[in-house]
């Protein structure tokens, strides 16, 4: 998930002395679409975070988190998760094996539709 930083934008924007929709129109973002995005209401996707960064003159990472979602933990929680799940891996038989990998191709296949409907959204 790409959380932008509200605070960030909203003071690079007024810098330059116009209103969020004064510089919204001015770079063709929709006011509606860029409060939405600053608010949270709507996820922006990578390609207008991309053109937002642009037309800030800043990079990406300026204005923008990318949350990486995970069982609710963290990123710093993602090794010990891997080691743990490794382990219990090791243990399965093969058929077990060939199960998991199969249910992981489902639900990584289902978040990729997800994304992909969410990007439309936006």
């Amino acid at each position: 998930m790409i959380r932008l930083k509200e605070y960030t934008v909203r003071k690079m924007i007024s810098q330059t002395g116009l209103s969020v929709q004064a510089w919204g129109m001015k770079h063709g973002f929709p006011q509606t679409t860029l409060s939405n995005w600053l608010t949270g209401a709507r996820n922006i996707k990578r390609s207008s975070l991309e053109k937002l960064a642009e037309a800030l003159r800043c990079k990406v990472e300026d204005i923008a988190d990318i949350v990486w979602e995970y069982s609710g933990h963290g990123v710093a929680e993602l090794e010990a998760d891997r080691e743990e799940i490794s382990g219990i891996f090791g243990n399965l038989t093969a058929p077990q094996r060939k199960a998991v990998i199969n249910l992981a191709d489902v639900i990584s296949d289902a978040n990729r539709q997800a994304q992909r409907i969410e990007e439309e959204e936006v």
